[in-house]
């Protein structure tokens, strides 16, 4: 049996189970017997595949193990204006020739057929992809170092905000009590049984006797209405309607939930500020790709700014920035890059410190890209020499705050040393 036919057949039960709930008179199809029999040809695989075609049917998933690229148009020559990662979902808008328009998060456009995954195949692998996810109910929500209120703040973020769960942090439960004491605190009691006379005994069993006939009446209703609500329940059974998600809310005693915010970065948020539910991913803007990947740059430079203060040495800081953006310069050069530094830190119009001045988002190239990492563990003789210089107040430069390569277009007053114009 195809799958359109077994579609008629459940349809088709579905009336006749309508049929007999609203119980017309003079039907010449014996409904129940009508429903059985159509529903004995379905099987319960059967009916969960129809299931799982209805609500995959306007849904897709990527079908890749790194990214595809969202184009403006059905061909591969077109605008790309977004990106659908591995596990990311999204719903079909439009099919054409070799393409589906689609629409995931907040990019809409075309993707190759090659790198999706349609209907039953693509619940398959949403079932593996599918990861839980918290997210924020609240602006400002607290990212903690440990599961407590007193712990350090890691970051805020916005509401909105998705956050991959790492775990659910329970409570301690309460310790229970032995069952002595339980029974002991029930106050349960010895109840007295007294002597009963002749004329009570038959009165007490004619009460019985009408209590009885009472209560088989009773039972004989409820079957009646167990019956009319088997029936309802089955026809709600066959509507039902799967949501889009498979959810878990958060767990009424979890306290706290240990959360990922960045690469390799986990903190606790307060499960009471969060969903927590499961979720297939969504694509990207090239937009958004673009802030998220400055926003972890930032991170990046964040974490290195951090573990530097708490065992760093701003000599071999300045030396390894120095070797990293002018380790072939002649010294006057060297000592060129590290006055940059030094007169930022004394500007007032940048922060205060060595370490502040080189990690600032978006300024030293070597402090995002790695370079500066490399170096830290041993600069040059020469480039040591140099740091040191101008941190005791040597410069080559004058007051000058900035640096490119030599014939770039700086305007106004700057002075070429080696590969360099300063200004």
């Amino acid at each position: 049996m195809n799958l359109a036919s077994k579609k008629w057949l459940l349809c088709l039960a579905m009336c006749l189970t309508w049929l007999s709930l609203c119980g017309f008179e003079g039907l010449e199809v014996e409904t129940t017997a009508g429903v059985g029999s159509l529903m004995d040809q379905l099987t319960g695989e059967d009916i969960e595949e129809f299931r799982i075609l209805e609500e995959w049917e306007d849904r897709v998933i990527a079908n890749i193990d790194d990214y595809v690229n969202v184009r403006a148009e059905a061909n591969a020559e077109s605008k790309v204006v977004g990106r659908l990662f591995k596990g990311d979902g999204g719903y079909i808008l439009e099919r054409a020739e070799g393409w589906t328009r689609i629409k995931s998060g907040n990019v809409e456009g075309y993707v190759s057929n090659d790198y999706l995954l349609f209907g039953t195949d693509a619940y398959e692998r949403a079932q593996e992809e599918l990861t839980l996810v918290a997210t924020a109910t609240t602006n400002g929500l607290r990212i903690r170092n440990e599961a407590s209120t007193e712990s350090k703040i890691l970051k805020n973020v916005e509401k909105g905000t998705k956050l991959v769960v790492v775990s659910v942090e329970e409570p301690e439960e309460a310790p229970e009590e032995p069952e002595e004491e339980l029974l002991e605190a029930s106050g349960e009691a010895e109840i007295a049984v007294e002597p009963v006379e002749d004329g009570e005994a038959a009165a007490q069993t004619e009460n019985g006797e009408e209590a009885a006939a009472q209560e088989s009446g009773e039972e004989a209703e409820a079957m009646e209405a167990e019956a009319g609500n088997d029936a309802v329940l089955t026809a709600q059974a066959m509507s039902y309607t799967v949501p889009e998600e498979e959810t878990q809310p958060a767990p009424d005693a979890a306290e706290w939930i240990c959360v990922q915010y960045a690469e390799e970065k986990t903190g606790y948020v307060s499960a009471e500020y969060v969903t927590v539910q499961y979720e297939l991913g969504e694509g990207m803007t090239i937009e958004e790709i673009k802030q998220k990947e400055a926003e972890e740059k930032r991170e990046k430079l964040r974490q290195q700014l951090a573990a530097f203060k708490a065992n760093g040495n701003e000599v071999v800081l300045l030396a390894a920035l120095i070797q990293a953006e002018a380790g072939g310069q002649p010294y006057e050069g060297k000592v060129a890059v590290g006055a940059v530094v030094m007169n930022r830190v004394k500007s007032g119009r940048y922060p205060n410190s060595i370490a502040d001045v080189i990690y600032a988002p978006g300024q030293f190239g070597p402090a995002s890209n790695g370079a500066l990492a490399r170096y830290l563990g041993g600069p040059s003789a020469s480039c040591m020499q140099a740091a040191q210089d101008a941190i005791n107040g040597y410069t080559t430069i004058g007051t000058y705050t900035h640096f490119r390569r030599a014939g770039s277009d700086v305007g106004g007053d700057s002075i070429v040393i080696g590969s360099h114009v300063f200004y």
